[in-house]
């Protein structure tokens, strides 16, 4: 099973709520209608996240390619590009068409979004507040567009690469640690790696080192992609850049990564994966039980949970097989 800090984080505060999201959630079980509610809920998103995630894939999506050819981008155009995509995804989600039979996220493509309060409090998205998130994401990508010495940085990089699947470490026979970082840049003469996490947060007070150093273990102790460069295999974990974008706050933030960090890295994950493994969360769901997940209600835990509407329930009653 993949392994991350979030899903431990996770794990740690609501075993209950990582049930639902990483083990009970199954849109292809197509007989078991909780399982089914299970993975509709796990891709509801607040509003604020769905401002994140849409800035993220236009600059992905509109951004990094034109610069990967030496273009510089036109504002308007990514700004238009983004209004279709914020229209499109709110008409989506407001149809909860992502609750539509046989439709996937794979079919539906750039157009899937379920968003949190239109499933639970339909009554906070106003006019008003979708408008403040549309705003917030334009003055995101504003702030890119106007720093320029950092967009003329990544034109003249030898290679970008964004979201890319592949970057991950067999940690043992149960537990896998992923990593998709949004950016990745990659220069020649001297060779250099800079690892680049986009961040659209209002307050942005939390920092995201821990984050982007795991990136960095991960690429280095993970098998090395065909089409990166031999010379990856001698560039020292040391000498990885880390950047965290504040975008919304125009804040760039950079971060080394030392020897410290790196056994810092790897206790914590040995510790979390100990914990996990001992609760024997690396089972499939058909031979756990869900009340060996207890619930942690708490205001932090259930405020925003996605999971209410089947948490409130009593437990599923199907009997599930054991194990012996």
């Amino acid at each position: 099973m993949r392994w991350s800090f979030s899903s431990y984080r996770q794990f740690k505060g609501c075993r209950r709520q990582w049930f639902y999201q990483n083990k009970m959630a199954n849109a292809n079980a197509t007989k078991d209608p909780e399982r089914k509610e299970a993975a509709i809920l796990r891709n509801l998103q607040s509003l604020n996240a769905w401002r994140g995630s849409m800035v993220d894939y236009i600059i992905g999506k509109e951004v990094i390619p034109c610069l990967q050819q030496g273009i510089w981008p036109q504002y308007q155009d990514v700004i238009t590009a983004m209004k279709a995509l914020f229209q499109e995804q709110y008409a989506f989600a407001k149809a909860q068409k992502y609750r539509e039979e046989g439709l996937t996220k794979t079919k539906a493509g750039e157009s899937f979004l379920a968003l949190y309060d239109l499933e639970y409090a339909p009554e906070k998205i106003t006019r008003e507040a979708l408008n403040q998130a549309y705003l917030e994401a334009v003055q995101a990508l504003k702030n890119l567009f106007h720093n320029q010495r950092f967009l003329e940085y990544l034109r003249s990089a030898s290679r970008l690469i964004t979201q890319r699947q592949d970057l991950q470490v067999k940690y043992n026979e149960h537990f896998t640690l992923k990593a998709i970082p949004d950016l990745l840049v990659f220069e020649e003469h001297p060779f250099r790696v800079h690892i680049i996490d986009w961040k659209v947060h209002s307050k942005a007070q939390r920092t995201y080192e821990e984050q982007l150093r795991l990136y960095a273990w991960i690429i280095k102790k993970g098998a090395r992609p065909r089409d990166f460069p031999e010379v990856l295999d001698n560039l020292p974990i040391t000498d990885i850049q880390l950047t965290e974008y504040q975008l919304f706050t125009n804040e760039v933030r950079t971060y080394d990564i030392s020897l410290e960090d790196v056994h810092e890295i790897e206790q914590n994950i040995a510790q979390s994966i100990a914990e996990m493994t001992a609760a024997q969360a690396y089972l499939k769901y058909q031979q756990l039980e869900i009340a060996n997940f207890p619930v942690n209600r708490s205001e932090e835990n259930c405020r925003g949970c996605r999971f209410r509407k089947i948490c409130e329930q009593p437990a599923p009653t199907q009997t599930q097989t054991s194990l012996f």
